[in-house]
């Protein structure tokens, strides 16, 4: 299911988008309860509050397209500590 999303790199780091408005975080539960958080705070919540079941992905809203990143744990740590 995940194959053919993007993951973040030194080059493009998950900072660059999860603090924006425009760039959702949307949650996969293990059940497939899907939800989506566009500010900061809900951000940071949704991230606290997960399970290691949960998966998360965020859209990058680029000029002519735009690009879906798959969160690992490294980046969920990296987020919250720049949404906090």
């Amino acid at each position: 299911m995940y194959d053919s999303l993007r993951v973040f790199t030194p080059q493009s780091p998950i900072t660059m988008c999860v603090g924006s408005k425009i760039n959702p975080l949307i949650k996969i539960s293990a059940d497939g309860y899907v939800s989506y958080f566009t500010t900061k705070k809900q951000k940071f919540a949704a991230l606290m509050e997960s399970n290691d079941l949960d998966k998360f992905i965020i859209s990058w809203c680029g000029q002519y397209s735009t690009d879906v990143f798959v969160l690992n744990e490294s980046d969920i740590l990296q987020a919250m500590d720049y949404l906090k």
